[in-house]
């Protein structure tokens, strides 16, 4: 199984790689840590069978040359589907998240009302959210059993 791992958090990427590892054996992983490194991972030859996406992320990796644009894209992962979609990308996606909502101030979203919209609009791709959190496992029993699913 080859799976995309688009996530900034270094430790996150870790820790879903271990429940991958743990669950489905030897997968053949690749790890993307901003909005650039995910779109050039989907564009190039590699297929993905699934990809598990960040919902924040930086627009440039902190390594790569010319970053004058490293700051965070609140909603990169949202940015990566619509991507998806007009290149006609349909890997199944699992949107793999810290936070609940989103936005700021009267503008807030609460990230199953995101998840749904995606969903809706991109039923081929998006197939559903898992709320993250190193505190508890419950993450990895919903994020095992959506694998599963697919």
């Amino acid at each position: 199984m080859k799976i995309l791992i688009a996530d900034d958090n270094i430790q996150k990427q870790r820790v879903l790689r271990t429940c991958i590892e743990e669950n489905f054996g030897s997968s053949d992983i690749t790890q993307t840590f901003s909005f650039t490194t995910t779109i050039k991972a989907l564009t190039s030859s590699v297929k993905f069978d699934i990809i598990l996406l960040d919902m924040t992320m930086p627009n440039y990796d902190s390594k790569e040359p010319m970053n004058n644009d490293g700051k965070m894209r609140t909603l990169a992962g949202q940015d990566v589907i619509t991507k998806m979609a007009y290149r006609g990308i349909t890997t199944p996606t699992i949107i793999v998240t810290q936070f609940e909502v989103f936005g700021r101030h009267s503008s807030l979203k609460p990230i199953s009302e995101i998840a749904q919209e995606l969903i809706a609009s991109y039923p081929n791709i998006v197939k559903g959210y898992v709320l993250f959190d190193l505190q508890s496992e419950l993450w990895k029993t919903d994020l095992i059993k959506k694998i599963t699913e697919l």
